[in-house]
């Protein structure tokens, strides 16, 4: 999975960096609004973990293409 930011301008999704994605292949893609932390999108998938430590793990740029 990978996260995103990206602004809705005029209809149109622009991302906020650069993605390197598969050309003409299809994706589903989850929004969110910027208040709703990662911790409560993926509440009850990670147990044993505070929301602050689910926040850093999820954001950490190293993970990012593993």
């Amino acid at each position: 999975m990978k996260i995103l930011e990206v602004i809705y301008e005029n209809g149109v999704f622009r991302p906020l960096s650069e993605i390197f994605l598969d050309e003409k292949k299809h994706f589903k893609i989850l929004i969110t609004e910027e208040d709703i932390s990662l911790a409560e999108l993926f509440s009850g998938i990670i147990k044993g973990l505070n929301n602050e430590i689910i926040d850093l793990i999820a954001l950490d740029a190293e993970l990012e293409n593993e």
